[in-house]
């Protein structure tokens, strides 16, 4: 079974889930999943913060864009 994080996030249009998994150790590679209603984005980097960030820039970007 594979270990990861959930961070709720609630915002005016619904609750928004951001889905960690990887990070476990420093330099190592992880992935992101966001989820608002039905959309669906997903990042992958070496930086947690950075990758999160990303993740949320581009479920914003797929709302905004329909």
């Amino acid at each position: 079974m594979k270990k990861f994080e959930i961070m709720l996030v609630p915002t005016p249009i619904g609750l928004c889930k951001i889905y960690i998994y990887g990070f476990y150790h420093a330099g190592s590679r992880g992935k992101v999943f966001a989820t608002l209603n039905d959309y669906t984005v997903s990042s992958t980097g070496y930086q947690r913060d950075r990758t999160i960030r990303k993740a949320v820039e581009d479920l914003y970007q797929t709302i905004k864009s329909k």
